[in-house]
């Protein structure tokens, strides 16, 4: 939280890689964390990546498969993806490209 109890504006960690040789980072990624009962909930909410683990750590390397995951599958898809999947697509693509 920032000051006055309100959510704090800043990321709580970037990407700046991902797992595997077949995609890079070209703009860091802003993650936001939250706690949901036993887990820790890692989150691009720009591009519609979530993930979760038992520690920030976990969430944190799920969500950077979850992202190469994502990419893959809407790369693959993309001339039948609808008005907010192109739009996700778009916006995933300002932050990471094929190596």
């Amino acid at each position: 939280m920032g000051s006055g109890g309100m959510p704090s504006r800043k990321p709580a960690a970037t990407i700046t890689a991902l797992p595997g040789r077949s995609l890079t980072v070209l703009r860091p990624l802003p993650v936001r964390f939250a706690r949901e009962r036993a887990f820790v909930i890692a989150y691009v909410a720009k591009v519609g990546a979530y993930a979760h683990g038992a520690t920030r750590s976990e969430a944190l390397d799920a969500l950077r498969r979850e992202v190469v995951d994502t990419f893959r599958f809407l790369r693959r898809r993309r001339a039948q993806l609808g008005p907010g999947l192109q739009r996700q697509w778009v916006e995933l693509q300002r932050h990471v490209a094929a190596a």
